[in-house]
């Protein structure tokens, strides 16, 4: 964050409204704060919205905004709209999301459950992992989690998920590949795949700069699978 404003909007007799805008430096990481909370359901205002009771979110350009009502009433909910929606025709249209989104294969993707980030802070919010430091991750360091629903698995069973990093150079893609394989593989770190102890399938491999770990994926067909698209 480079910049925050608030300000507080009032009306006889209807709840204050609260205006957060978050400048960000960049798309990419304006993006990025959008997508680490997705639920509620696209309010068409900016480039990408939610809009959960009393409280409205987009971004734009390199902007995050966040519009709340102090309560949810109809009225409340107009403005909050509103004000979001004049907020956004002031803000330039300016950049797109980020480039690593192109690389994510799109059979099964949960277009909703898909997370821009570059600090392990944020991915140990969405993804638990003992070692993050063993990503090297930093704002050179683009990086995408998004979950996946294959044919083959079961309804009921947990997506994988899918962690797709761009390092600076090959070099250093190859090395936390073979770092992250020794960490979470042990004996199957040269076969990049291995079962873990809840049952289901982990894999790591990489591809010039990229790097790409499946977790959670419900057989070795949908992590190798996966792991290939992904590094295609």
């Amino acid at each position: 964050m480079r910049l925050c404003l608030a300000r507080r909007y009032e009306r006889a007799g209807q709840p204050a409204l609260l205006l957060d805008l978050f400048d960000m430096g960049r798309p990419a990481d304006a993006f990025g704060v959008f997508t680490h909370d997705l639920e509620g359901e696209p309010a068409g205002i900016g480039i990408d919205s939610r809009y959960r009771p009393g409280w409205l979110t987009f971004w734009q350009g390199r902007f995050y905004v966040s519009v709340t009502a102090e309560a949810e009433t109809p009225e409340a909910g107009r403005a909050v709209r509103e004000l979001g929606r004049r907020l956004a025709a002031l803000i330039p249209r300016e950049g797109g999301r980020p480039e690593i989104l192109s690389l994510l294969p799109p059979s099964g993707l949960a277009a909703e459950r898909v997370v821009y980030f570059h600090h392990p802070v944020i991915l140990s919010a969405h993804l638990y992992l003992e070692d993050t430091a063993v990503l090297q991750l930093s704002p050179r360091t683009p990086a995408v989690l998004a979950e996946y629903r294959r044919d083959d698995l079961d309804p009921a069973a947990k997506p994988a998920k899918l962690l797709l990093v761009v390092y600076p150079t090959a070099a250093q893609a190859a090395q936390v590949r073979a770092d992250f394989a020794f960490v979470y593989l042990e004996d199957q770190a040269d076969a990049g795949l291995a079962r873990a102890e809840d049952g289901t399938w982990i894999a790591v491999g990489c591809a010039g700069r990229r790097l790409a770990v499946v977790l959670d994926a419900a057989s070795p067909l949908v992590a190798r699978d996966l792991l290939r698209e992904a590094l295609r």
